[in-house]
């Protein structure tokens, strides 16, 4: 929940910035979305001991495999980047960032057994096609603020699976 409050925010952030309305109104906005999220997960942290341990196998395995994955999308992230501006295609660098970061999910859904992280992923490569299409060129701010939407509501449905452990 923590990594989705942070992501949601940065992604809103960069989106009302991209549309010229990241002002102390969208900022507070910002701030009370990633607050929805990050109170509860630090509330479950304080509460509960991490659930994999770093010092057992299985905590080093998913600190690896979650170390790989990210590791992976990132590089995808800079050759999609790199590869689309030289073929001077600028519009689409964002629609395939957003594709990455939704496929990147797939492997943590089963890596953390949260299925709803395919539900994020079939979302943000839906999104990632067709937001360029429905709202035109010059999108990518709606495309970014769209993006950070489909995580904070993943963050909010994640939040709502682990209310009855808060109590």
């Amino acid at each position: 929940m923590l990594v989705l409050a942070f992501f949601s925010g940065l992604w809103s952030s960069v989106a009302l910035a991209a549309l010229g309305r990241l002002d102390a109104g969208g900022a507070a906005a910002i701030a009370l979305m990633v607050a929805a999220l990050a109170v509860p997960a630090a509330v479950l942290l304080r509460r509960y001991p991490l659930r994999f341990e770093r010092s057992s196998a299985e905590g080093r395995r998913i600190g690896q495999t979650f170390g790989i994955v990210n590791g992976v999308q990132w590089g995808l992230i800079a050759v999609a980047s790199v590869v689309l501006g030289a073929l001077h295609r600028p519009e689409l660098i964002l629609p395939a960032i957003v594709g990455i970061v939704g496929l990147h999910f797939v492997p943590l859904a089963k890596l953390f057994n949260a299925r709803i992280y395919y539900g994020t992923a079939v979302a943000l490569v839906l999104w990632a096609c067709a937001y360029p299409v429905l709202l035109g060129p010059g999108s990518d701010g709606l495309g970014a603020l769209g993006t950070g939407l489909i995580l904070w509501l993943t963050g909010l449905a994640v939040a709502i699976r682990v209310m009855p452990e808060m109590r």
